[in-house]
């Protein structure tokens, strides 16, 4: 069940910060 809970907001937590960074990293590689 732990691993489940884990998994799962693994899962969130990647969804809310990878875009988020893509974002910023393709902003920077565009500014530069």
């Amino acid at each position: 069940m732990i691993h489940r809970y884990v998994l799962r907001l693994a899962i969130l937590f990647g969804c809310t910060l990878l875009p988020k960074l893509g974002m910023s990293r393709l902003g920077t590689v565009r500014h530069s």
